[in-house]
């Protein structure tokens, strides 16, 4: 190999990795399952545990008394009603798209590095960028945190055509740059995929929406072999399918666009609710005022004939 490191060595160190982040992720898991009600004292981190606060008696049984009252929506009507849903079409067609875009890179990432002058030293070195998403994941956990789905999506997005863009540049050092940003995009656009589904849908369908989403995201997958075919058979057609998909991943730029919208409407309609609310209590505050004012006048208006009555006697 370019580097001079054997296979063996590179999935030895593999193995290392994956069984230390089985271990930090065992040892994080709380001694117990999320209640309706708990909350979280204390993050859990390599060393330790996450740790759920104690919830009172009355805050405990709250959301089961609130559950009890609601009968809960049967569970298949549920998860067809958001699988065509605005958000689970979006959703499922912009990873869809987006992960059939990286799967093709990573596929022929050795044979476009080649026709270069890769030696499989820059093969390499994608490999290796690529396997550090775990480096780069507190930052893109961050990331989200502080921002709305739309926002990540559309950065997401960004970032597939830029490292698209830079696949095109005839110049093998700067594939770098591909590396860099087709790592990005992937990390962002898998953790934007499974934050944004039980956070969007709940729970209690998350499992069943992401395996539905999943399957189709894997049909569409199977488009792979016949692009790849096409890529071997044309005259640079590694750059023509690349060029489709960075079409294709352009038009998924109508995903953030549609959540913003969908986002706005909601801040309206709970700015109107609210505007709403705070008219009633304006209606209501004069009518109170009206009352006391009518209540004092007639008592002021005794007050002139007692003291007449008083000065008489």
């Amino acid at each position: 190999m370019g580097l001079g490191v054997s296979f063996r060595a590179l999935f030895g160190g593999y193995v290392v990795i994956c069984f230390l982040v089985a271990c930090a992720l065992f040892n994080v898991q709380p001694s117990k399952t999320f209640q309706p009600g708990d909350a979280v004292s204390r993050l859990g981190c390599f060393w330790r545990p996450l740790q759920l606060a104690e919830v009172c008696g009355e805050s405990a049984a709250a959301p089961k008394a609130a559950g009890a009252a609601t009968p809960a929506e049967p569970f298949w009507p549920k998860v067809c009603k958001q699988l065509l849903s605005a958000e689970g079409i979006g959703i499922t067609l912009f990873f869809s798209v987006l992960f059939l875009h990286l799967q093709f890179y990573l596929g022929n990432a050795t044979e476009m590095l080649a026709q270069l002058g890769d030696d499989g030293t820059y093969a390499m070195v994608f490999n290796v960028l690529g396997s550090s998403a775990l480096a780069w994941t507190p930052c893109v956990g961050g990331f989200l945190d502080r921002v709305t789905f739309d926002v990540a999506f559309l950065v997401c997005t960004v970032f597939m055509l830029v490292y698209n863009t830079c696949s095109h540049v005839l110049l093998l050092e700067f594939q770098v740059l591909t590396f860099i940003f087709w790592t990005l995009a992937r990390l962002l656009l898998f953790a934007g995929y499974f934050s944004f589904l039980p956070a969007t849908f709940g729970f209690r369908t998350f499992g069943t929406v992401q395996g539905a989403t999943s399957f189709i995201s894997a049909l569409v997958g199977l488009s792979y072999y016949p692009l790849t075919a096409v890529a071997f058979d044309i005259e640079d057609g590694h750059g023509v399918v690349m060029g489709g998909l960075a079409g294709a991943a352009f038009l998924c730029l109508a995903f953030p666009v549609l959540l913003f919208r969908l986002r706005s409407a909601e801040e309206k309609k709970k700015k109107a609710k609210s505007s709403a609310e705070a008219g009633t209590k304006d209606a209501e505050t004069p009518q109170t005022y009206g009352e006391s004012s009518e209540k004092t006048a007639v008592f002021d208006s005794a007050l002139p004939a007692t003291s007449t009555d008083a000065a008489t006697n």
